[in-house]
């Protein structure tokens, strides 16, 4: 096990969630301030229609990550620290050729002092934002690497034994430690509830995964009625996986998996239950249906 999966392993939710919070804001930050010096630069050469909408350009990039994190919602957190990164390195290219033909367009006289002082500015911005780029790309994929070496939990007990060996009741609680596998399939149809955690918060889930390690929640549901009607069709292939319904961050139910089952949960009305997955490199099919009585 390298250094940094121990360090990671030490490290709390709250001490992780600084990090991802920290990782996040530089690539967004980037984009701010080099925006920022190329929409005065255009400025002060007359172009204002370029610098009203270079003030823009941040806001394609928050479009961007969201559009990258819809393709592909299943990548978990760290995925969406690398999509952060790239819609950023797009933006930036952006600006920075923009900058560059701001600077062509200057006056001819290329000792004038006035150019040079915008031509150092410029390579400052370039560099700066390069190398910073460089920098916090190369540590999310050292961090990429490194979970990726961990990831994937082994099945130990047995291809008849889908008990989980590793995961425990205290991270099914946690919902959203992320969650790796191959192909992922997540699809919903239906009404909502009225869930606070709308992402899940639909009638009817169908969630397959290969080979995943972690834990997900994979539906969400608001009590409507005094009764809800939770119907499951599970099939694991291979590897370990449970399956549990939480209300209150406790676990008030564990599904069977593996098989059809109908839980019905009685005075449910005004509390929200969470349907969470865990999986130890297992090859998963997931199918829910909800009615409220």
């Amino acid at each position: 096990m390298s250094i940094l999966n121990k360090l990671l392993e030490k490290l709390g939710k709250k001490q992780l969630f600084i990090i991802e919070a920290i990782s996040s804001v530089f690539g967004f930050l980037s984009t701010y301030i080099l925006s920022y010096l190329t929409s005065k630069y255009a400025k002060e050469k007359g172009r204002t229609k370029l610098s009203s909408f270079i003030k823009y350009i941040g806001v394609i990039d928050v479009f961007l990550t969201g559009l990258i994190y819809i393709i592909y919602p299943e990548g978990g957190k760290i995925f969406f620290i690398v999509s952060m990164y790239i819609a950023s390195a797009l933006c930036n290219t952006v600006l920075i050729i923009i900058q560059k033909r701001l600077f062509e367009s200057a006056p001819i006289d290329i000792n004038a002092p006035e150019k040079i002082a915008h031509k150092k500015k410029f390579l400052i911005a370039f560099w700066s934002v390069l190398i910073s780029f460089v920098i916090f790309i190369l540590a999310v994929v050292l961090v990429w690497v490194s979970i990726n070496d961990k990831r994937h939990i082994e099945d130990t007990n047995g291809p008849d034994n889908y008990d989980l060996q590793t995961i425990d009741d205290s991270t099914l609680l946690y919902k959203n430690t992320s969650s790796f596998g191959r192909r992922p399939v997540y699809a919903t149809s239906g009404e909502k509830s009225g869930a606070k955690a709308s992402m899940h918060d639909y009638d009817n889930i169908k969630f397959t995964m290969e080979c995943m390690t972690g834990t997900k929640v994979i539906q969400t549901s608001y009590g409507k009625t005094d009764t809800l009607i939770l119907n499951f069709d599970t099939k694991v292939h291979s590897g370990n996986c449970e399956i549990v319904i939480l209300l209150d961050s406790k676990i008030y139910q564990r599904v069977d998996v593996n098989t059809q089952q109908t839980i019905e949960i009685e005075n449910a009305k005004d509390k929200e239950f969470s349907v969470v997955i865990g999986a130890e490199s297992a090859n998963v099919e997931i199918y829910i249906d909800r009615e409220f009585k």
